[in-house]
């Protein structure tokens, strides 16, 4: 079993890596960002209250812990270290680590970090267009990751660049994945 995490801030190109990585890596399961299904729900760009944050580290939670029973290998298009870092940005109550424990969260085996640098925003009517928010994003999420123990391997340049990078390090390593993905890219 393996969880991969994609992390970074907003048009770091992490959708698109999860993507990419999901079409490579057979048997995986892709997870979206719930706050994606969320304004498609209800068309809310209110992500910053405390109750919306709170449904979406909970949503993360229970969509991770349901995918890893039904696959072996998920692939988290951001993840709980986002909700986290959003909750620090927004200067909500984030989720305390007695709760994180028992809540029995399982640790990602890997953790890719998508450089935004080079990445232009884009205004899809989801995303948020402020260039300093993403930079102050970006550092929230590198802050919580580290905190919660993780060296993320930070990935640089276009996408199949990034996809080849992300390929390599989980070919180098030995948790079982590396006979998953497949070698052509």
């Amino acid at each position: 079993m393996a969880k991969i995490l994609i992390a970074g801030t907003f048009c770091s190109g992490k959708s698109t890596l999860a993507r990419l990585l999901n079409d490579r890596i057979h048997g995986s399961v892709l997870l979206h960002e719930p706050a994606r299904e969320l304004d498609i729900a209800f068309k809310s760009k209110n992500f910053a209250s405390q109750e919306v944050r709170d449904y979406l580290f909970i949503r993360q939670v229970m969509e991770e812990n349901i995918a890893q029973n039904k696959s072996k290998i998920v692939i988290c298009d951001a993840g709980i270290e986002s909700n986290i870092a959003h909750t620090r940005l927004f200067s909500l109550n984030e989720p305390s680590m007695e709760l994180m424990q028992q809540l029995d969260i399982q640790r990602y085996d890997y953790v890719f970090f998508c450089d935004h640098e080079n990445i232009p925003l884009t205004n899809d009517g989801f995303r948020l267009t402020d260039n300093n928010l993403r930079i102050a994003l970006s550092f929230h999420v590198l802050d919580v990751l580290h905190e919660l123990k993780y060296k993320p391997i930070v990935l640089k340049g276009p996408p199949r660049s990034r996809l080849s990078q992300a390929i390599k390090s989980i070919r180098t390593t030995n948790v079982g994945l590396e006979k998953s993905v497949a070698y052509e890219y």
